[in-house]
């Protein structure tokens, strides 16, 4: 874990001082630490479903709906079961989505 940047941090706290309450950092990402065989990018497969969202959503941007911006965020929830009576963690198969969310700008 790296310090945040100072040009991030600056701007923040800028913002804190005049009091601009809707400035946020700028700084979010999301990391995934492990490597699965739920998908062939052998990434899990909530990841890769959001991912497959956000590359739809650019494309119906750049396509036949351009009044959608460019700042999107997708979320997509997965429930897992156990595939055996063992209880293994190793053995946890996807069952089902169970919930998908798409937040996007859009032209008002």
């Amino acid at each position: 874990i790296n310090q945040q940047s100072p040009e991030i941090n600056a701007s923040v706290f800028k913002a804190n001082q005049t009091g601009d309450e809707d400035q946020g950092a700028g700084d979010q990402g999301l990391m995934l630490g492990y490597a699965t065989d739920e998908t062939a990018t052998l990434m899990p497969l909530s990841y890769e479903l959001a991912r497959q969202l956000a590359v739809q959503l650019k494309n119906s941007r750049e396509g036949d709906v351009p009044w959608l911006r460019p700042d999107a965020k997708t979320q997509v929830t997965v429930e897992y079961e156990y595939d055996d009576h063992n209880n293994i963690k190793s053995n946890l198969k996807p069952v089902r989505v169970t919930c998908v969310l798409i937040s996007t700008q859009h032209d008002g």
